[in-house]
């Protein structure tokens, strides 16, 4: 599978498509991807969209990393204790966080 274009991604609102910052493009960008005309009962709708994907996008990697960094350290006796602890760790072993984290990174991706 090939890399994904680099950030960070823009909406362009007047041109309807996502863009992202490439210096030696012609224009100083590349798109993305470009959105049909849209209807105006549906408009606001895409818009909010189109911001949705560049905003999860734009901080995909962040959270990937933040994740990761969660739940190394929910790996760690110490902060496994506290939680058994503090009771966030069921009878059976079970520690919801450190599963959300790990269902998290899978969906991203992350491993």
């Amino acid at each position: 599978m090939s890399e994904h274009t680099k950030g960070p991604w823009k909406y362009d609102k007047k041109n309807a498509r996502i863009t992202a910052s490439n210096p030696e493009s012609a224009n100083g960008c590349d798109t993305i991807c470009e959105f049909p005309a849209w209807k105006d009962e549906f408009k606001a709708e895409q818009q909010s969209n189109a911001d949705f994907i560049v905003r999860a996008c734009n901080s995909h990697d962040e959270l990937v990393g933040a994740c990761k960094c969660a739940l190394a350290a929910c790996k760690t006796a110490a902060i496994y204790d506290g939680a058994k602890k503090a009771g966030w760790i069921n009878d059976n072993g079970n520690w919801p966080l450190h599963n959300m984290l790990a269902a998290a990174l899978a969906k991203a991706g992350g491993k």
